[in-house]
């Protein structure tokens, strides 16, 4: 599989076109804005995609889901939840951060524990990681080794808490308890900042370091 990265929206979003190359087939993990630069990237590499996975709801990780719907209508797959989250433009925070309203919809709805299989090596396990958003979720590669983490674990760093209904505690503790029991070797695409490993996060991760980890 391979993992191609776009930087995208007003808070530099990671957004990945994570693809199987001989079958062509491709999903997207966060759809944070600019669908036609997304569309543009699929279509040079002659991709089919196949589905768009969103780790929450919040306006950065969802604003280009309606224009891709229009180009493109993949599957939307998000938590129960944070479809919820997606849709309000309260807790969305785009009346926060933009002062209009945005909203988008999921048409696949996961929960803690699922598997999603597009075929070829596009199989991705669903864990909820919670405490960033309401139902945060992560998308875990076994075979390749890879984990989109969205706003919970990042390199050097985790997601912020202070929006509703960010608990800092439970992010902590829900990373230790997932994530952290990775393989170590595990690539880590986060939904800011740069690629890392669960490896090195638990050895340095400055918020993850103070229980002895």
């Amino acid at each position: 599989m391979k993992v191609l990265k776009l930087v995208l929206g007003e808070l530099q979003t990671n957004c990945y076109i994570a693809y199987d190359e001989e079958t062509k087939k491709a999903v997207l993990v966060d759809a944070p804005a600019e669908a036609e630069r997304i569309v543009e990237n699929l279509a040079s590499l002659g991709l089919d995609l196949q589905a768009v996975l969103l780790t929450h709801g919040h306006f950065d990780h969802v604003s280009a889901v309606p224009d891709l719907m229009r180009h493109l209508h993949p599957q939307v797959v998000a938590h129960k939840e944070e479809a919820l989250v997606m849709e309000d433009p309260k807790q969305n925070l785009s009346l926060y951060f933009l002062g209009r309203e945005l909203s988008a919809q999921a048409d696949t709805l996961v929960e803690d524990g699922d598997v999603l299989d597009f075929g070829g090596e596009l199989v991705f396990d669903c864990f909820v990681v919670e405490g960033h958003s309401k139902k945060d979720t992560c998308f875990y590669n076994r075979a390749q080794g890879v984990v989109f983490t969205g706003d919970t674990l990042m390199a050097g760093c985790m997601g912020r808490t202070d929006f509703y209904p960010g608990k800092a505690n439970a992010l902590k503790e829900n990373i230790k308890g997932r994530l952290l029991l990775l393989p170590p070797e595990t690539k880590v695409h986060a939904g800011h900042g740069f690629e890392t490993t669960i490896g090195v996060e638990k050895r340095s991760n400055p918020y993850l370091n103070n229980n002895g980890w």
